[in-house]
Formats: C-alpha cells, structure tokens, sequence
C-alpha cells in the first residue's frame, strides 16, 4: 500500500512544468537586479539542498514514501520560484553573471 501511494505521489508531482503551479508568476516584479541576485543564489542553493535530503530520506525503509512526503511540496515551490527569478533576471536585462547583479546597457 505505501509503494502504491509513493508511486502516485511521485507520478502526480514530477518535475516536469509542474513546479511553475506552486510559485507566484508576479513575485519577482518589482525585483531590481541587486536583489535577484542573492534570492537566486538562495533559491538554487535550497534546491541543491533538498535534492540531497531527497536522496539521503530514500536510503532507508519507506525512503521513497518519505522523501515525497516530507520534501516534495517544497522542492516544487523552489523550482517554480526559481524559474520565476530566472524569467526576471532575463527580462531586466540583469547580468548573467549573479555577483554584478547590474542591469546591462
């Protein structure tokens, strides 16, 4: 039964476009490049870390039920985050660069 609900949780939640429904499109609007910067570099860096939590939670018994459970939600809100910034930081011109964090001219 736990295979069965990790395998539905899995299927429902890939990472396939779907982390973009978790996140808020217009977050990052009012962003200037100086603060995207850093929130980019934060958002990547958590995403690292969750994938690793993922990893290490599918080690043991029921990991996989786990790992969906505990760290699934909030790595898709991350990527849909992520994506936004990304969106952002082409639209204002920002440097691709993440230390400048200068508009380009």
């Amino acid at each position: 039964m736990l295979v069965l609900c990790a395998a539905a949780l899995a299927g429902c939640a890939s990472d396939s476009g779907v982390s973009g429904a978790f996140a808020d499109p217009a977050a990052f609007n009012l962003y200037d490049c100086q603060q995207l910067a850093p929130r980019r570099a934060s958002l990547a860096a958590r995403e690292t870390q969750l994938h690793g939590l993922m990893a290490k939670a599918q080690e043991g018994a029921g990991g996989a039920l786990i790992s969906e459970v505990a760290y699934r939600s909030e790595l898709l809100n991350v990527q849909g985050q992520r994506q936004y910034a990304d969106q952002a930081w082409i639209a204002k011109g920002c440097e691709r660069d993440m230390t400048a964090g200068a508009p380009r001219r």
